[in-house]
């Protein structure tokens, strides 16, 4: 039988120092032999702070906006180049 994790701590997480020590060592653990099953190469850099994983999360939304709108066809500013059904040309 696997015990049940307590996860009551994470309400008040605002930095690595708040976590038990060991749980940042699992995560990177798990991660890391995550990617190994997958036969992908696994590299760390060490760990951030708060700020620097709010800066990775930005950066993949940027990087996902961007490619989300690639697929939908959408320009630069949002606006479709496609035609509309209807025929008529979209504003630009």
């Amino acid at each position: 039988m696997t015990p049940h994790p307590d996860y009551r701590y994470i309400e008040n997480t605002r930095s690595l120092d708040d976590m038990p020590s060991h749980l940042p060592r699992e995560i990177e653990h798990f991660s890391a032999t995550d990617r190994e099953l997958e036969n992908k190469e696994v590299a760390s850099h060490g760990r951030g702070d708060r700020e620097d994983a709010f800066s990775v999360i930005r950066g993949a939304r940027e990087r996902f906006g961007r490619r989300d709108r690639a697929l939908r066809g959408e320009g630069a500013f949002g606006g479709s180049r496609r035609t509309p059904a209807s025929g008529a040309r979209p504003r630009e």
